[in-house]
């Protein structure tokens, strides 16, 4: 399995034309009675090695953790990080394998947290703040190894970090005040998803690793979104299930849309939890106690199945309707 970095790499080496690429990109789009950029490639596994290396890497990582941490903390932390640094200058820099690089940065990043968290232990009494301290330090090692591997989730796990900080500073600031931490939650999920784009609108084509990029910082921004939406509209507090079922249906429309328009799908699944509780509650009241459940999952898995088929029949239709200066920064 070649990925599409993969062949812009043979293209920049003289390996293959990029007219050969193109062509070869079309036929199997046509292919596969589908647009490439539609599917969402991400590149995780080539081939069982990467599954044998990852396995090879977690227990070795996991072993050496654990055997200096029995000596001291902090020493199990620094060497977990320099362990995964030096197994990614091999299994990433020279082989360049998917699934194990994205394990050695988590292991890297996290190393870099508890490093954090180890160094932040003289306020033992304010787990928010230690939480900021470790983020911080977790965001600098996600720098650190993106400006050395560039492995495209690099940039989300920073993200991700720097996010725990700023609501960790917000907790830490304001104590008790859930409406703030979700609105804070919510304007810092809206900063993600604007950064995703700004990789995105960069290859509209998705033939590039910074589509890989974007599509990580979709899968940390969805449920940054997502979440505090449904609990600022209050929806699993209404008393009436047809008010709370009409009004989730609506706000999974609206996210509908804009999936279809960004042409990505981290939005709809994050919020199929609120959906399928809310009609599961629905069929509940009306007497189908045992099979809510499995009914609200029906009802919802025929509609994705629905979606996934005319997706991009839906897209075309919708794009149409959509103003000129909105669409070139937009996948077509």
């Amino acid at each position: 399995m070649y990925s599409d970095d993969d062949l812009n790499q043979a293209v920049d080496a003289g390996v293959l034309t990029a007219e050969d690429v193109g062509r070869f990109r079309s036929f199997i789009s046509e292919q596969q009675h589908t647009q490439s950029v539609d599917e969402e490639h991400i590149r995780l596994v080539s081939g069982f090695n990467d599954i044998f290396v990852l396995i090879a890497c977690a227990l070795t990582l996991t072993a050496l953790y654990f055997v200096t941490t029995a000596l001291n903390d902090l020493l199990g932390s620094l060497l977990l990080a320099f362990g995964a640094w030096g197994l990614s200058e091999y299994f990433t820099k020279r082989r360049h394998m998917a699934l194990p690089s994205i394990a050695l940065l988590l292991a890297f990043t996290g190393a870099g947290f508890g490093v954090g968290w180890q160094l932040s232990g003289a306020i033992p009494d304010d787990l928010p703040a230690r939480f900021m301290v470790a983020s911080g330090v977790a965001a600098a090692a996600a720098t650190l190894h993106w400006w050395r591997f560039q492995v495209p989730i690099t940039i989300a796990a920073g993200t991700a970090a720097l996010v725990a900080m700023i609501f960790s500073f917000v907790l830490v600031e304001f104590p008790d005040q859930e409406q703030l931490a979700s609105i804070v939650m919510l304007s810092l999920g809206v900063g993600v998803f604007l950064f995703a784009m700004r990789w995105d609108i960069s290859d509209l084509q998705r033939t590039t690793r910074r589509s890989d990029v974007a599509f990580w910082l979709h899968l940390l921004a969805s449920p940054l979104i997502i979440h505090p939406i449904f609990l600022l509209a209050g929806v699993l507090e209404m008393d009436n299930s047809i008010t709370a079922a009409v009004a989730t249906l609506a706000i999974y429309l609206v996210i509908g849309l804009i999936s279809l328009l960004v042409d990505r799908r981290a939005l709809l699944v994050s919020a199929l939890f609120y959906v399928i509780y809310t009609l599961s509650s629905l069929f509940e009241n009306y007497g189908a106690i045992e099979l809510n459940i499995a009914l609200a999952a029906m009802v919802i898995g025929s509609l994705l199945l629905l979606l996934s088929v005319f997706w991009r029949n839906c897209r075309e239709q919708l794009l149409r309707a959509a103003p000129a200066t909105l669409l070139r920064y937009l996948p077509r």
